[in-house]
């Protein structure tokens, strides 16, 4: 069943490779395997079903360490932000943030979920730690330089406008 699915998921059947992995991942008599479990989050995705494949994705971080875990927290916080769900996009950031603190991208996608909920100084401060981490480009500069001026902070906001390139700081 499962070589079938990937055989229908590269032929570009999703919802055929959907039906295959869902009947062999709810066999009682087979022990799953992890393989099982990727393939069918790829299929839902493909088959555009990514609510279904988020509590798989969940299960899949738990069990990985090192490098592919940090695949699959990446794509499990981009579904969160992509389908909405703000909460537990903001609860998963924070848990990367906080137990991978030297990364930049935690704390750039931190940013990014507090900016959807217009919690602007919440952003300011994920934005200004990946400030130090790694260097911002002109456009994560402004976007540093305008949370500072809505934050209250214009000397702040004013030395980064500033510190940017004149043809950068135009409006967008």
């Amino acid at each position: 069943l499962y070589y079938s699915a990937v055989s229908y998921l590269t032929g570009n059947n999703a919802s055929k490779a959907v039906l295959l992995l869902e009947q062999l991942l709810a066999d009682p008599g087979v022990q799953i395997e992890t393989k099982w479990q990727e393939a069918i989050v790829h299929a839902y995705l493909a088959a555009n079903q990514p609510g279904k494949a988020l509590p798989v994705m969940e299960l899949l971080v738990e069990k990985f360490s090192g490098a592919k875990k940090l695949q699959w927290q990446e794509n499990l916080l981009y579904h969160y932000v992509t389908l909405g769900f703000k909460e537990k996009a903001q609860t998963a950031a924070e848990h990367l943030t906080k137990t991978d603190p030297m990364e930049p991208k935690w704390w750039k996608a931190l940013a990014g979920v507090h900016l959807s909920q217009d919690h602007f100084r919440e952003a300011l401060v994920a934005l200004t730690v990946c400030s130090y981490l790694c260097p911002m480009d002109d456009a994560g500069t402004k976007l540093l330089a305008d949370l500072n001026a809505v934050s209250g902070i214009p000397q702040k906001a004013a030395e980064l406008y500033q510190a940017m390139p004149e043809d950068s700081r135009t409006e967008d």
